[in-house]
């Protein structure tokens, strides 16, 4: 069972919810949610394919309702990611959850996280390029 306690944004589910694709931007979205693992890796597998051919779009993952990730799921991410790739077009990632964060840094797959608009209040501080260092 995942680990809802850390993500207290995240509606907690029992299961993946299906995902769904939308278009934001002249991109293609995929909307994750819930418990992704090797059962659910065939339906974001699915998804992925078909927002890839829907259009020559870029493809943003969203994460913000993902309560749990497996290898399975990092390796449909990173499949769509280099098929994506070798077509010169691009997958990132949008607003992981807590613990899909934590997978992705574990996998080290958060240079695909888009920035967010407040990166700047989420960067830890010896990371901020303004302050001096003495």
């Amino acid at each position: 069972m995942a680990d809802h306690a850390c993500s207290p944004d995240v509606a907690v589910r029992s299961h993946a919810t299906p995902p769904r694709l939308s278009d934001e931007g002249g991109r293609t979205v995929v909307w994750l949610g819930g418990e992704n693992d090797l059962a659910t890796s065939g339906a974001l597998a699915d998804a992925l394919a078909a927002g890839m051919s829907a259009d020559l779009a870029d493809v943003v993952v969203d994460l913000r309702r993902v309560t749990f990730l497996d290898a399975a799921t990092i390796g449909v991410l990173v499949r769509g990611r280099n098929m994506l790739d070798s077509e010169g077009r691009r997958l990132t990632l949008r607003s992981p959850s807590r613990p899909a964060g934590r997978m992705l840094a574990l996998c080290e797959l958060t240079v695909l996280v888009e920035p967010s608009r407040n990166a700047e209040r989420c960067r830890h501080p010896d990371q901020d390029p303004r302050r001096r260092r003495s």
